[in-house]
This record gives structure tokens, sequence and C-alpha cells, in this order.
């Protein structure tokens, strides 16, 4: 029997300065139905800090499991069948080291 979890909520966010600097879950989309363990990706308009990733599935600190270069993180869940929610922040350079 395959599990097919779903994943609800992904984070997005932008701040406006001089230009707007996003992050953003381009894997997996939104209300999407998958195989486990489910892959994400996560993309930045500039370079994530290493470290600096900040993610929760359901509320449990899943934050290890990613890790990063440059613009882009990735990680592989290991998710249960059902709907998840996936928060991801960090810290992205646009001039100065933000949260995102």
């Amino acid at each position: 029997m395959r599990l097919c979890p779903r994943l609800l909520l992904l984070s997005t966010a932008c701040l406006a300065a001089a230009a707007c600097t996003t992050l953003s879950v381009s894997l997996p989309v939104g209300g999407g139905t998958y195989a486990t363990p489910v892959h994400v990706a996560v993309s930045a308009s500039a370079d994530i800090e290493n470290g600096s990733i900040r993610a929760t599935l359901d509320g449990a600190d899943v934050s290890g499991l990613f890790s990063s270069s440059g613009s882009s993180a990735s990680a592989t869940l290991p998710v249960s069948a059902g709907d998840h929610t996936l928060d991801v922040s960090a810290n992205v350079w646009n001039g100065l080291w933000r949260t995102f």
C-alpha cells in the first residue's frame, strides 16, 4: 500500500525593500498528493544563510533535515498519510540578513 500524504500550507514571504526578496516552497505544491517520503524544495531570490533554515512539519521541528546551497534548500521528509502543514523560514541576503 502506498501512503499519499497531502501538504497544505506552504510559506511564502516578501519584504518590500530596494528589491523584493522572496523565500518560497517550490515542491511539493500545496494541496497535492505525494508518495512518502516527500521531497521538499525551497528557493530564494538571494543566498540563504547556511544553517538558518527553520522548518516545522505539523509543529515538529524538521530543520535538521534541510541542507542549503546558494539560494536553494531541500529535504526529504518522512510523513504519514493525510494532511500536513509545513512552515519554512530562513535568513536570506538582500543587502542585510533578513528572516523570511
